[in-house]
């Protein structure tokens, strides 16, 4: 399930002093703009979107948790949301197939 993960922040944030922890947790500050969010922070505040991606599917504070941690630790609690959304165990089997192999390419590229 996609997540998208925004945050109110300070107008007056100086982008590098934050740029390490932005970097460590795969995360970006890009402005967002909702009128309905706006009309409840102060003019001094900026709404913005922590995604760096497209999602951060899942979450644990974003898509950092699974490319610092191997997919196998994460198959557990996948598994369970999909039996829970009625997913076969045949198609279960396809998708961590599909999952491992997919780690084992990424794996092999960094060390490349």
């Amino acid at each position: 399930m996609c997540h998208i993960i925004s945050g109110v922040i300070p107008q007056n944030i100086k982008r590098e002093s934050i740029q390490d922890i932005l970097d460590e947790f795969s995360m970006n500050f890009s402005p967002l703009n909702n009128q309905h969010i706006e009309k409840h922070i102060s003019g001094q505040m900026s709404y913005v979107l922590a995604t760096r991606g497209s999602c951060d599917c899942g979450t644990m504070l974003g898509i950092s948790s699974r490319s610092q941690t191997p997919a196998s630790e994460h198959l557990p609690l996948e598994i369970k949301k999909m039996r829970k959304n009625g997913w076969s165990d045949v198609k279960i089997e396809r998708w961590k197939k599909d999952k491992l192999k997919a780690e084992e390419n990424r794996t092999a590229r960094t060390q490349a």
